[in-house]
């Protein structure tokens, strides 16, 4: 459970300094996904 819930917060804080740090990259890689 607390690793899990670790987990999804590391890449939650992750998902979203990237996205602050780097939007371009950030919008063209979710082009790319979707």
């Amino acid at each position: 459970m607390f690793e899990d819930t670790l987990g999804y917060k590391t890449v939650a804080l992750t998902m979203v300094n990237t996205t602050s740090t780097y939007p371009l990259l950030a919008l063209i890689t979710t082009h790319l996904v979707c």
